[in-house]
Order: C-alpha cells, then sequence, then structure tokens
C-alpha cells in the first residue's frame, strides 16, 4: 500500500488496538491483549512485547499521522499505576515512528464521534457503526478506527466524507493540538 495513512491507537493492556486507515479508504486492524503480570520483571516484559507489537504494526503501515488515546483517568487503584507504566513504554516505543505522534483525550474523540464529550463507551461504538454501516469486533477496535477517522479528516484526506458540525469543531480542536506538538 502506498496511499497516505494515519493510524489510531486505543492502548490497553487487555484489548490493544490500532487500526491503519489509508486514503483510499483501507484499513488494517490489529488487536491483542496480554495477561497480568506479578512481578516487576514480568510486567516489564509485558509491556515491551506488546510495544514491540505496536512498533511492528506501525512500521509496516509507515503512518503520516498516530493518534492515540489519552490516558482515562476512572481508573482506581494498582491499575493507576500499571496503566502509567505502560503508558510511557508505549508512548515512548512509538513516538518518532510517523511524522506525527500525537495524544487525544477520550473526550475529544468522543465528541467528534457524538457530539458528546461524556458519551458512553457503548453509544460511541453504535454511533460509529451505524455511521460507517459496520460492525466492530470490539471497542478497541471502534475507539482505534475513531481516531484514524480523526486523522484522516486533520490531514484532509481526499474523498473523505462531509463532516457534521461536531466533528469540524472537533477536527480544529485536533489541528490546533497537533500543530502544537510540531
Amino acid at each position: 500500500m502506498c496511499d497516505r495513512c494515519v493510524i489510531g491507537i486505543d492502548p490497553s493492556l487487555t484489548g490493544f488496538a490500532l487500526v491503519a486507515l489509508y486514503e483510499n479508504g483501507q484499513s488494517k486492524e490489529l488487536e491483542f491483549g496480554s495477561p497480568p503480570a506479578k512481578s516487576l520483571h514480568a510486567r516489564i516484559d509485558r509491556y515491551k512485547k506488546m510495544a514491540d507489537k505496536a512498533e511492528a504494526f506501525i512500521k509496516e503501515h509507515i503512518p503520516e499521522l498516530c493518534l492515540i488515546e489519552g490516558y482515562a483517568f476512572a481508573a482506581k487503584g494498582k491499575s493507576v499505576i500499571t496503566l502509567g507504566e505502560f503508558g510511557g513504554v508505549i508512548r515512548d516505543r512509538i513516538v518518532g515512528l510517523a511524522d506525527s505522534t500525537v495524544e487525544i483525550a477520550p473526550t475529544m474523540l468522543k465528541r467528534f464521534l457524538t457530539g458528546r464529550g461524556n458519551a458512553s463507551k457503548m453509544d460511541v461504538v453504535q454511533k460509529l457503526a451505524r455511521k460507517l454501516d459496520r460492525n466492530f469486533p470490539s471497542d478497541n477496535i471502534a475507539d482505534g478506527f475513531g481516531l484514524a477517522l480523526l486523522g484522516a479528516a486533520v490531514l484532509e484526506f481526499r474523498g473523505h466524507r462531509l463532516l457534521t458540525q461536531y466533528e469540524k469543531d472537533a477536527v480544529s480542536l485536533a489541528s490546533r493540538q497537533i500543530q502544537q506538538e510540531q
């Protein structure tokens, strides 16, 4: 594939999803997880193996832009530490693999897909499935696809469908964020 590409990344230890979306409309999806690890060495090994898969996917598709979903702050207890550790490893690994890599707040993604920054995961998946007339195997793939669509809108991929006003607003915010990060 030699078309322009954007990748959306929904990082999670149990359902990590990457979606490569090409300007010609083709897409490639990858989702994987990893069982919990107890010891420090096992945890770090888990993070590295998952980062290896993400890095290989990104290098295979050579994206112009990667959008990674930012941290959700609903996590509690020990999972906060685990997510922070993993988040640092994955971000360290992917930054620099695309022309630009930007973190997108979950509320911005929800706003782009539904018009509401506080939409539920189910609302996001259902709205996206109706909009694109397709089913998603998981909410992780749906989030990755939504991020890739946002990236495609920011990059103004040719043939990209007309945007609603709330989508245009989210694209404008994301574009400004991307420019600030460069």
